[in-house]
């Protein structure tokens, strides 16, 4: 995934097109040293990947995996700009000029579309369309058995009289425990954020992220509760039976279609692009036979990288 907010740059994944002029190497027609790939009719050699590992930084085996990527949308390129484009240029050259070519198109087929800001909208919901949210510590007494119903109820019904009015969270758990249990279990816990559908948010992670989900009932109640520091009644779920406390609200935040047209504008170009580019390298994969000589982990092992 190309990172949100960057300028358009798919190159970077390939191998002699992101070197920044350190390991454009291997031309189009014969590789110089021991292969370990062939693409079509395109050799990789080890002095490739030795150069692609040292100027990237990363290791032989991920190295050969980006030289055989570049070498395949060259291959694409070669049929897209003939023969003759591919005899003036290298490699790289060659896969840059086609990326470029993905790049134009991103940008010529106009602003972003309804439907594209939608999908750009889900990768970054929590700053353009975040729903409310509840967060609460709530204190259930679970039913085990039918048997437990009733008395569960009434557990339930003695923490809701001890806690009422208490608003502070620690002190709500404080009073719970103190019910006796009357032989059931008790938990008390505090719970993440979550919206009216029931979707759980973990807000600690970059960006928030799904986190599971709660029942409609219980999830009904706690947005019923009519402030932050309040109570609800005893509310029954399929776990037993539950009394909330509201700890916070967090509001939402929605952003307008057209303000976010023009803030999503280049994550929906790099979208673009980047189907565009495996697009191409799909078809480029089902014309050209990659082989990876047997020997390529033997002639890997010459390549010396930084630790």
């Amino acid at each position: 995934m190309i990172p949100r907010g960057a300028p358009f740059v798919l190159s970077l994944t390939l191998a002699a097109s992101s070197c920044s002029g350190r390991a454009d190497v291997a031309s189009v027609s014969k590789a110089t040293g021991p292969a370990v790939a062939v693409v079509g009719d395109d050799a990789i050699d080890v002095q490739t990947i030795a150069g692609i590992a040292a100027a990237q930084r990363v290791g032989p085996r991920e190295a050969l995996d980006r030289a055989i990527a570049d070498a395949v949308v060259a291959d694409e390129g070669r049929r897209r700009y003939g023969l003759a484009a591919a005899r003036r240029a290298r490699r790289g050259a060659l896969s840059r000029t086609l990326l470029e070519s993905f790049e134009s198109e991103a940008r010529n087929a106009g602003p972003p579309s309804d439907q594209e800001v939608a999908q750009a909208t889900q990768k970054r919901w929590w700053e353009l369309d975040r729903p409310p949210l509840r967060r609460t510590t709530h204190a259930v007494v679970l039913v085990k058995e039918p048997a437990d119903d009733a008395r569960a109820k009434a557990v339930a019904a003695r923490i809701a009289e001890r806690v009422a009015g208490i608003s502070d969270p620690v002190a709500f758990r404080a009073a719970a425990q103190a019910v006796p249990s009357d032989g059931l279990e008790i938990r008390i816990e505090d719970l993440p954020p979550f919206t009216r559908e029931g979707d759980a948010i973990d807000v600690d992670s970059s960006p928030p992220k799904l986190q599971g989900s709660f029942l409609k009932e219980f999830v009904d109640a706690a947005f019923a509760i009519p402030s932050v520091g309040r109570t609800s009644p005893v509310v029954h779920t399929r776990f037993g039976y539950h009394v909330i406390l509201a700890v916070a609200s967090i509001p939402e935040h929605r952003v307008p279609l057209e303000e976010r047209r023009v803030l999503l504008q280049s994550d929906v170009l790099n979208e673009r692009a980047t189907s565009r580019y495996e697009e191409a390298l799909a078809h480029a994969r089902s014309l050209d036979a990659v082989v990876i000589e047997r020997s390529a982990d033997d002639s890997m092992l010459q390549v010396q990288t930084e630790p």
